[in-house]
């Protein structure tokens, strides 16, 4: 359990929650499973928003065609985006890839019934190709909270640019 103030506690409860988390839900359990877990034992709803894997790579097919979603604990859900395009270094194919992620969570977002969800991520870059702000300009959200648990500038592969954000 979080320990928080009564007054933290009820700005805590009763809430929706959306997590762009940078991990599986059902992988290995980190601080963030273990938190929207939480939060949604307070009473919070949650949508925990895994990764939209390649759908393509050399290793093998990894994504899915289509959307999925699973209600997993009571009042969270996990949605396993549909796997995002190749090549997504044109921007035609990262705007598209951006546009059908956005539309996942928002969709299934409204199908929960959330309004004005707070907006969690655990980090500042979707699909190695976009910064987390495209994605927020996206989702209708009454607040974004960073948690910070992870040193994305030491990624293998981010360039300057990336580090800065």
């Amino acid at each position: 359990m979080l320990n928080l103030s009564p007054e933290a506690r009820r700005k805590f409860t009763g809430r929706d929650i959306i997590c762009v988390s940078s991990m599986a839900y059902g992988t290995m359990w980190t601080r963030k499973q273990r938190l929207m877990t939480i939060l949604a034992e307070m009473g919070n709803r949650v949508l925990y928003v895994e990764p939209a894997w390649p759908l393509w790579t050399s290793a093998g097919d990894k994504g899915h065609l289509s959307s999925r979603v699973e209600q997993v604990r009571p009042n969270l859900w996990v949605l396993t985006p549909r796997g995002r395009l190749p090549l997504a270094r044109f921007g035609f194919v990262k705007n598209l890839n951006l546009s059908l992620y956005g539309n996942s969570i928002n969709s299934q977002a409204r199908r929960l019934g959330f309004k004005k969800p707070l907006l969690f991520t655990y980090t500042p870059v979707i699909h190695a190709h976009s910064d987390m702000a495209e994605i927020e300009r996206m989702i209708d959200h009454e607040l974004l909270v960073y948690d910070c648990v992870d040193e994305h500038a030491e990624t293998i592969g981010y360039d300057d640019y990336w580090k800065k954000i």
